[in-house]
């Protein structure tokens, strides 16, 4: 191929070879060039946040699952008796005079000295603490829609075990 200016592109030694080629294009050129290498750059940048993404959920799930399987392994080892795993309760919730069917699942089951618990499995930073708005409200869902003596949150980043109770300000009474 040979430049509008008389030199060969394949030739190397001659000044810069890419700069020589793309000077040697029309303005017009250069703008289509000028915005293919940002195409490039936005589709790349694309991918790699979408494998940033994916990366991150495989982790986040892989953790989870490998932090269900040992608070099995802690519970028994602190005396529960793991009755299932994955439970699921099914319920209703009436909404005017329409009844919403929903299920609610939980991680364990588990029993120990004649009373049922609910048992919620929990790693990372913020999840296992009951500060945590979302992880309160799924307790005190599981504590008005299973059929249980209590609540438990396992705390797999200190490997600890909590009972949790809610109480309703203005009541002595610990649900």
């Amino acid at each position: 191929m040979t430049l509008p200016n008389g030199k060969d592109f394949w030739v190397w030694g001659q000044d810069t070879l890419v700069w020589e080629w793309v000077t040697g294009l029309d303005t017009g050129w250069h703008v289509a060039l000028l915005l293919g290498v940002l195409l490039l750059c936005v589709l790349a940048y694309s991918r790699w946040r979408r494998f940033l993404a994916w990366w991150r959920r495989s982790r986040r799930f892989s953790r989870a699952q490998w932090g269900e399987e040992a608070a099995a392994r802690l519970l028994r080892s602190e005396g529960y008796r793991v009755l299932a795993s994955q439970v699921r309760e099914h319920c209703e919730v009436l909404l005017d005079d329409e009844t919403i069917a929903f299920s609610v699942q939980a991680d364990y089951l588990v029993a120990r000295r004649g009373m049922c618990y609910v048992a919620e499995v929990k790693t990372g930073e913020s999840a296992p603490s009951v500060r945590n708005a979302n992880t309160r409200r799924q307790l005190l869902e599981y504590s008005k829609v299973f059929d249980c003596d209590g609540v438990l949150l396992v705390d797999m980043e200190t490997r600890t075990i909590h009972r949790v109770c809610f109480k309703r300000l203005g009541s002595r009474k610990y649900v």
